[in-house]
């Protein structure tokens, strides 16, 4: 159990999510490798915010950009936090439908999720 996780609840909350993502992955046979390392930087990426609406007193889901349900992978390149409102509005609407609905730039959303560290991603080679 990752230290803290028992006297801070939001932490088990994002524990808890990490752990289903990965486990829904690997049923779905997707690219899976998304730890909480990664959500920290995810958080940290954004300033503990939402990527879509900027909601900063939020409770934060990490939101898959292209949804496990469609393929998409559980990358840290893929998620982003996101708060409930804009995650339930998205939920399995491609980005590029809910940037439309929104008026939101689908490309500086992709762009800034890209900016995960090299060295998290995953070699393929």
């Amino acid at each position: 159990m990752v230290l803290g996780v028992q006297r801070n609840p939001e932490r088990r909350r994002q524990t808890n999510q990490i752990s289903n993502n990965s486990a829904r992955a690997k049923r779905l046979g997707l690219p899976n490798t998304f730890k909480f390392s990664d959500g920290l930087e995810v958080l940290e990426r954004y300033n503990h915010s939402c990527a879509f609406c900027g909601a900063d007193a939020a409770l934060l889901d990490m939101e898959h950009l292209d949804a496990m349900s469609e393929g998409g992978p559980n990358i840290p390149t893929n998620v982003v936090p996101a708060c409930r409102p804009c995650n339930a509005n998205k939920w399995r609407k491609t980005l590029a439908e809910f940037c439309i609905e929104r008026g939101l730039d689908e490309a500086a959303i992709r762009t800034k999720a890209a900016t995960i560290p090299a060295s998290k991603e995953p070699h393929h080679g």
